[in-house]
């Protein structure tokens, strides 16, 4: 109740409202806030801040604590602020979608990488299976807007998938609903 701990519930991502298909047992917990994560998890910044070549094994989770926190504040004075992040779970092989958001009436999925580069398999998944035309992912490259197409298997067929996707440092979270207007206005 003192939100100092949020919930990013499983939702199937249908079509929106995303909390109309959630599952409400299904979700992952985020902090209110990057530094109190760090304290849970035992680290101060004096510490973080002195590591030269060691590196941190949660940076991908810090990473996603810092866009989730962020976007949190960025949906919370909309009607649907509940985060949601989708999940797929197959005999042989698991996708995630760190977030999914929906803004301008289209369903948004990012993915949040702690470095410059990363696999984006379950993004991939993800958009053959619910033929979104647009993602975002967080890392730390400079921005960019890539045309994706590629192939992907889903259960025995190869399916073709293409998407526009949109790359930005972690650190321009706080320009992504202007960001995204201005695309999806362009784009239309």
């Amino acid at each position: 109740m003192a939100r100092i701990i949020g919930k990013v519930t499983h939702s199937h991502c249908s079509g929106l409202p995303l909390q109309a298909d959630i599952k409400e047992k299904v979700y992952k917990a985020l902090f209110l806030d990057v530094g109190l994560m760090n304290a849970i998890c035992g680290l101060d910044w004096r510490v973080v801040s002195q590591m030269d070549d060691v590196k941190l094994i949660n940076e991908g989770a810090i990473a996603e604590q810092f866009i989730g926190q962020h976007l949190q504040s960025l949906l919370a004075d909309t009607p649907n602020r509940e985060l949601n992040y989708w999940l797929r779970e197959g005999r042989s092989s698991n996708a995630e979608i760190d977030f999914v958001i929906g803004m301008a009436g289209t369903i948004i999925p990012i993915e949040v990488k702690a470095g410059a580069t990363g696999k984006l398999k379950s993004l991939h998944q993800f958009m053959g299976m619910k033929k979104a035309p647009l993602a975002i992912r967080f890392d730390a490259s400079l921005p960019c807007v890539s045309q994706i197409n590629t192939m992907i298997n889903i259960s025995t067929e190869r399916r073709n998938v293409d998407y526009q996707l949109i790359s930005l440092p972690l650190y321009l979270i706080e320009r992504l609903e202007g960001m995204l207007e201005y695309y999806l206005d362009y784009s239309r």
